[in-house]
């Protein structure tokens, strides 16, 4: 057993330094993308005592409304970027997703205008003051460089991508890190930091894409050829695009039910962005060349499926397995050391959402599978299942306690159970026998929770958070 494991580890760091192999690509991509987690480590703790709760709670409604209005701006084409052989179709893919972002601005900006308005009609989305008239701005630093990644994806340019993501990362919490400091914490200020800071770091994306191919991306070319081409892929805007929106509304029913309490939703906001980091690091590195290789084998060797979703299922269920049970049993402890006791409820709120996020970890990078199949449309109906249940579970639990606590919890069982159904269901589609790897993962979960169980009522008298 230990010679085979040493082979292993031999045969994956040799892939490591092989050009162009599966392995070789996703470090490209971790390396960047550690420079992420790296800075949040660091300069989180520091900025969560800066702005406190109020703050990150009006930030998440701003980023959440801007996420919503970015997700409408692709009508699901991102993801074909990589399909095209010809790359004048390709082209045309983002000629289609610039029209339906430009769209978008336009029909948004009335609204933004006469957001006193919208505050008479939604009264909680008030806290957002006069700060709503960013929100253009907040769609475009989310929307564009959406887009370029994946236009460095269909490149095989594995490197520039993360490495830009990162250093925007970074230089954004250096940024909120000083703001905060001169404007003693204000709660505007984390919004300011995202459009000021993501918008500059637009311009090394245009750098890196290439003055030259954004002009001709820019050179349209006539409408029968775009109507063709979205023809051609129109089972991402009738399929792909409502499961991906769908899918964004259910992540964030907990953070429109908690918006009437600005400090429970940042405690809920900062607590998913945390969790959010694991799945950036690891889940974006293998995913994103998980979904180039996919792509090219089958076309080449659509046999090899099987074997390469097995082989990144394991990669991430061992990358996460360990880490996250030690999240979900001393979040709470940790966040109160490091964070201070304003944070505590948040350390509780992310102890809720640990396998729920491991098992995102594990299965959301392996989503391409489906794409690959042309089975889609199994996406839409599970999100929309989903969805359903999700918003059941946190409505009923608001009805009968009337807590954000309840709602989290609630939100959170009913997300846990349905991503155990989507890691087998992506496994089966893959051409994976499922059963045998998801209850041997089920098996490591559990034998880790009855293990930190223990190691925390040894520590502090209590089984879980909260208790």
């Amino acid at each position: 057993m230990r010679k085979a494991l040493a082979r292993r580890w031999k045969e994956e760091f040799a892939q490591v330094s092989q050009r162009g192999s599966f392995a070789n690509s996703a470090a490209h991509v971790f390396s960047g993308s550690s420079l992420v987690i790296l800075s949040q480590l660091v300069l989180t703790p520091i900025i969560a005592r800066i702005y406190g709760p109020e703050a990150y709670g009006v930030y998440g409604l701003f980023l959440a409304i801007s996420l919503n209005l970015a997700q409408l701006s692709d009508p699901g084409l991102f993801t074909a970027y990589v399909l095209p052989r010809d790359h004048d179709r390709f082209l045309d893919l983002v000629r289609l997703d610039l029209i339906c972002f430009a769209a978008v601005l336009l029909l948004m900006l009335p609204f933004c205008l006469a957001h006193e308005v919208i505050y008479t009609w939604v009264p909680a989305w008030s806290i957002l003051g006069g700060w709503a008239l960013l929100l253009p701005l907040g769609v475009a630093v989310q929307f564009l460089p959406n887009l370029f990644t994946n236009w460095l994806i269909r490149e095989k340019n594995f490197r520039a991508s993360p490495y830009l993501g990162g250093g925007t990362n970074l230089v954004l919490r250096v940024f909120n890190l000083i703001y905060g400091l001169f404007s003693k914490g204000a709660v505007h200020g984390l919004i300011v930091g995202e459009v000021a800071v993501r918008g500059v770091g637009l311009l090394a994306y245009w750098k890196a894409i290439g003055h030259g191919a954004l002009v001709r991306v820019l050179t349209f070319p006539p409408w029968a050829r775009l109507r063709e081409t979205l023809h051609e892929y129109r089972m991402h805007p009738l399929v792909l695009f409502p499961e991906r929106y769908v899918a964004l509304l259910g992540q964030q029913i907990p953070i429109f039910m908690l918006v009437f309490d600005p400090v429970a939703l940042g405690q809920f906001a900062f607590a998913g962005g945390l969790l959010l980091m694991p799945l950036r690091l690891f889940g974006y590195s293998l995913g994103v060349v998980f979904q180039q290789r996919i792509a090219e084998s089958q076309h080449d060797k659509p046999h090899d499926l099987p074997r390469i979703t097995i082989g990144v299922f394991n990669r991430l269920m061992m990358i996460g397995v360990v880490p996250f049970a030690a999240i979900t049993f001393f979040s709470d402890v940790i966040f109160q050391w490091v964070l201070g006791d304003a944070w505590v409820v948040s350390g509780i709120y992310t102890a809720y959402m640990g396998h729920f996020f491991l098992f995102r970890l594990v299965s959301e990078p392996l989503t391409s599978v489906m794409l690959v199949k042309k089975r889609q449309h199994y996406l839409l109906i599970f999100q929309l299942v989903m969805l359903a249940g999700r918003a059941i579970a946190a409505f009923g639990a608001e009805r009968m306690f009337g807590t954000a606590d309840a709602i989290v919890l609630a939100f959170t069982v009913v997300s846990t159970a349905a991503y155990l159904f989507y890691m087998a269901m992506l496994l089966r589609n893959a051409g994976v026998p499922w059963m045998r790897p998801v209850l041997r993962m089920l098996a490591i979960v559990s034998a880790l929770d009855v293990l930190f169980a223990l190691m925390r009522f040894w520590t502090t008298g209590t089984w879980f958070p909260g208790m």
